[in-house]
């Protein structure tokens, strides 16, 4: 190399120069630059997927609150009381009771409503009863109320026989005086 003049040694020396630093340019710091990018696409990608996730996180909590309240409507439904009132309700059951002692050749003297009762989420509803029946269509009533839906149940269960006998004493034979109380349940409004 001794025979090239120094201005072309130089030249020669910048551009080996030159060429290492392209070189190492290209060979360390342009893949770093490129992986560091790629990183940072990672990144934002994983933090778009993770708010997704918390989304849906979220809206599978409020999706499971609906299903549980679905499943609880579904459970109570057809077994609770309807009516938009207390009084609507107690009538629908008067008239449950109306037709049951009709179809069983029971006498039914009389219904009372009682005073609604409110719990957390439901009210019961309370008729008192009073009917004329011999012991097989008491017991058929009853087992009517008791099994079929809505739910009713019994309480307070009297029987009595007759106060007073006709002549024909075989007339009145087996009649007896039933009284009892009859309830269910409705959902209080908004819940």
């Amino acid at each position: 190399m001794n025979g090239l003049s120094p201005a072309v040694s130089r030249l020669l020396a910048l551009a080996l120069l030159a060429a290492a630093a392209l070189g190492a340019w290209v060979g360390i710091v342009e893949p770093v630059k490129l992986r560091f990018a790629e990183l940072d696409r990672t990144i934002e990608q994983s933090r778009d997927l993770l708010s997704r996730h918390m989304r849906i996180a979220r809206e599978r909590q409020q999706l499971e609150a609906q299903l549980t309240t679905l499943r609880e409507t579904q459970s109570t439904l057809g077994r609770l009381i309807e009516g938009d009132s207390v009084e609507l309700a107690a009538a629908g059951v008067q008239n449950r009771l109306k037709a049951l002692t009709e179809a069983n050749d029971a006498e039914l003297k009389s219904t009372q409503i009682l005073p609604a009762e409110d719990g957390e989420t439901f009210r019961k509803v309370a008729v008192r009863v009073t009917m004329m029946a011999d012991t097989e269509a008491a017991q058929a009533v009853f087992h009517a109320l008791e099994t079929a839906t809505p739910y009713l149940f019994l309480d307070r269960i009297d029987l009595r026989g007759p106060k007073r006998r006709s002549r024909n004493k075989r007339k009145n034979l087996g009649i007896l005086q039933v009284r009892f109380d009859v309830f269910g349940y409705m959902r209080i409004d908004g819940s």
